[in-house]
């Protein structure tokens, strides 16, 4: 009898921690920095507030073909701010960007040499289209210091 108790225990166990799973969200950057919305969360963004944000990014990847760790954390932290209630349209961040972190906007030029306006200004919109989510959530100025480019 004791066994087959902790047995169904053990069943209804399982079957309570299934149901209450939760599915990782993206409400505002869809390709990464997901996030759990929790909704018995007490602590919550004040809705009407204009966030601006600034952000100091100095710490690389691990590879260049991997997402900086740090940008994930910047769309999470827009991402919960949205699933918390804030407009969208009230959050701007600027992204300082330094260090190890410049892999976030710089590469090795290793590309055949752009030549002529209409070549250059094509890249040029091709590179911003890479980071329209970023602009598209209100990240609205990326500096980069040194004798590095700001976008």
């Amino acid at each position: 009898m004791f066994k087959a108790s902790v047995l169904m225990l053990l069943i209804l166990a399982s079957f309570t921690s299934t149901s209450l799973a939760q599915e990782m969200v993206n409400p505002r950057i869809k390709s990464f920095g997901g996030i759990y919305d929790i909704p018995e969360a007490t602590v919550l963004p004040l809705k009407d507030l204009d966030y601006k944000i600034i952000i100091d990014l100095n710490s690389g990847s691990e590879s260049p073909e991997k997402l900086n760790p740090a940008l994930n954390n910047v769309a999470r932290m827009i991402n919960l701010h949205v699933i918390g209630g804030a407009s969208a349209e009230n959050i701007e961040v600027v992204l300082a960007i330094h260090g190890d972190a410049n892999d976030v906007v710089m590469s090795e030029n290793k590309s055949d040499e752009r030549v002529g306006k209409v070549v250059n200004r094509e890249y040029e919109i091709q590179f911003l289209d890479n980071v329209q989510e970023f602009h598209g959530a209100q990240v609205g100025r990326v500096i980069v210091d040194g004798d590095h480019a700001a976008v």
